[in-house]
């Protein structure tokens, strides 16, 4: 037997879906959802693309996303999201909503009202995400960017 460890498959289950479903439910009205799901590069999560997604945001094994977001940096910082909700976190989606989604949405919120004061991109929750999702892709741009 070989070492290789078994593919991680999507789980509905592992959605936090007080997030993906009102923004599912919202860019499915708006009509140009499109699964851009790769679960050789990214197992275990689906990613959805539309331009009327103002940025990204990972809702435990969901990745919302618009076009201008598809490139290697932007979706392993994302998946980054989805292994610490899978490692650290052990699929708790409360204390994970607790402790980064929120705090990183609030973030995200902050630096687009006040830019000259909060920068997203250095909370804890995006470092975190850039560490692991770099790891992940092997992205050395992404492991190092903003390194504290």
């Amino acid at each position: 037997m070989s070492n290789s460890k078994p593919k991680d498959e999507f789980d509905a289950s592992k959605t936090i879906t007080a997030f993906s479903e009102p923004i599912m439910a919202y860019l499915e009205k708006m009509g140009d959802v499109k699964d851009i799901s790769n679960p050789d590069k990214y197992p275990g999560v689906k990613i959805y693309s539309s331009p009327d997604m103002n940025g990204a945001l990972t809702a435990g094994n969901i990745i919302f996303t618009n076009p201008g977001m598809e490139r290697p940096n932007d979706l392993d910082h994302e998946y980054g999201h989805y292994l610490d909700f899978k490692h650290h976190f052990k699929y708790d989606k409360v204390d994970y909503a607790k402790t980064i989604a929120g705090p990183s949405f609030i973030s995200a919120t902050m630096s687009t009202i006040a830019p000259k004061y909060f920068e997203h991109e250095k909370s804890q929750s995006e470092l975190r995400a850039n560490r692991l999702g770099g790891a992940w892709g092997d992205n050395n741009a992404l492991k190092t960017k903003f390194k504290k």
